[in-house]
């Protein structure tokens, strides 16, 4: 069976359109993919998380270790787990696709135990089989089997089975 889900970029939330949210989501569950922008936050967009927080939505930040905003204020990182969003990371971020700054915020950010997914993040389809082996590989390296199945397969089916991803303790990462 097909599910379906959308990436909504941060900036374009508001609370104009916050009604429509629940057709966006993965799988129609009651996490929703939230992209932002690389170098900086948007306005008032920790009142669009705790609105979504609010209206039973879980915000999950897609590639924040892609994003510099995020790279130079990890306080905002914690932040973001402390209000329940949770972390996905891209697969090619792991293994150095998007340069050394970013393979190396993604690996902090496994070691820490803040990451909850990784994916793809595929606009088109090449590439990605390797570079999810790839990153598997590296995260069993970094974190463990255990990890790496929870990461790579474990939280994303709970989403589909409408069951709860538990968030991370991040004062035990």
């Amino acid at each position: 069976r097909q599910r379906l889900g959308y990436e909504v970029y941060a900036s374009t939330l508001n609370y104009k359109n916050l009604n429509k949210v629940n057709c966006l989501t993965l799988g129609q569950s009651r996490y929703l993919l939230v992209e932002f922008p690389f170098s900086e936050f948007p306005e008032h967009g920790c009142e669009m998380l705790y609105e979504l927080y609010l209206r039973g939505i879980v915000p999950i930040i897609s590639h924040p270790e892609r994003c510099h905003l995020f790279r130079d204020n990890f306080q905002l990182i914690d932040s973001l787990l402390e209000s329940g969003c949770l972390l996905q990371v891209d697969a090619a971020s792991i293994i150095g696709v998007y340069g050394w700054g970013t393979k190396n915020f993604a690996k902090k950010l496994i070691k820490e135990n803040k990451v909850h997914f990784v994916a793809s993040n595929a606009h088109f389809s090449e590439d990605y089989r390797e570079w999810f082996l790839q990153a598997r590989k590296k995260i069993i390296h970094i974190a463990g089997v255990e990890q790496a199945n929870l990461l790579f397969n474990g939280n994303a089916d709970r989403i589909l089975k409408v069951e709860v991803v538990p968030t991370m303790d991040i004062n035990n990462g």
